[in-house]
């Protein structure tokens, strides 16, 4: 009986235990993103990005390449042979018995002097090639900072319809609450209540789906940030102030006959 006692225990403090852990870990504080700071996050995690700056750099070096292919080419050598024992004397072709050493140097340059522009095209190519390559990488940032922008936007649009959602559902509670105490003072009919529990519930699965639109637009801007699921962010409201609106100086009068005199001109 003690024995499955001390079992029972420690399977209370091992149940405790795991439920404090999962508390714990579940509760990570979310990051708040900035519509820049997913631009960067984006253009640094992109896999097609990091391909087509690679690309930039592949075609800076076949450009340099190119233009050292122009440049004179110089080539050198130079050997050191030795022999001990019987070898001939490559003096007199004799028989010698002696060590003899022999060594040759050489030096060659080259250059070219026409060929028709094919160094010259070459260079040009690889220009060409080099600027197509930077342009290919300014069109697929403007590709990712739009892609996340939309995101971003949708994620922006999915938490206003929330709480739409969430403020629609709590007017129909309050009209819920104003026609319960019609019904029991007995100015309404019961129906009426009927008509608003189905308002509720037609209002309570609006304020899920809009949660599940947010989860989904959440999970699309990771997809355009090329970030991990796991990543626990949330989106900063982009503060836009209110615009000054300024009277026009002149009133319509004045307009009106400046007008006419530029006509009669």
């Amino acid at each position: 009986m003690k024995f499955k006692k001390l079992l029972f225990s420690i399977f209370l403090i091992y149940g405790a235990n795991s439920f404090a852990q999962t508390k714990v870990t579940g509760s990570e504080v979310a990051q708040k993103y900035s519509l820049r700071a997913c631009i960067d996050y984006a253009i640094s995690n992109n896999v097609s990005l990091k391909q087509s700056q690679m690309a930039v750099e592949s075609g800076i070096v076949q450009l340099s390449q190119s233009k050292v292919a122009k440049l004179p080419t110089v080539n050198g050598q130079f050997n050191l042979n030795g022999n001990a024992g019987r070898n001939v004397d490559p003096f007199t072709n004799g028989i010698v018995t002696n060590t003899i050493g022999t060594n040759n140097m050489g030096l060659g340059v080259s250059m070219p002097i026409f060929d028709g522009g094919r160094n010259k095209n070459s260079v040009e190519r690889s220009q060409l090639n080099l600027e197509a390559a930077q342009m290919d990488v300014a069109t697929q940032k403007n590709n990712v900072s739009l892609q996340v922008s939309v995101a971003y936007l949708n994620v922006l649009s999915a938490e206003d319809l929330i709480d739409v959602a969430q403020r629609q559902l709590d007017v129909t509670r309050l009209q819920y609450e104003r026609t319960q105490k019609l019904v029991n003072a007995g100015s309404l009919p019961e129906t009426n209540l009927f008509d608003l529990d189905a308002q509720t519930a037609n209002d309570e699965l609006s304020l899920i789906n809009a949660q599940n639109s947010l989860e989904s637009a959440i999970l699309t801007l990771k997809q355009a940030m090329n970030a991990p699921v796991e990543l626990n962010i949330q989106v900063a409201r982009i503060e836009i102030p209110d615009p000054n609106i300024v009277n026009y100086g002149e009133n319509a009068n004045s307009i009106y006959q400046t007008a006419v005199g530029i006509y009669l001109k």
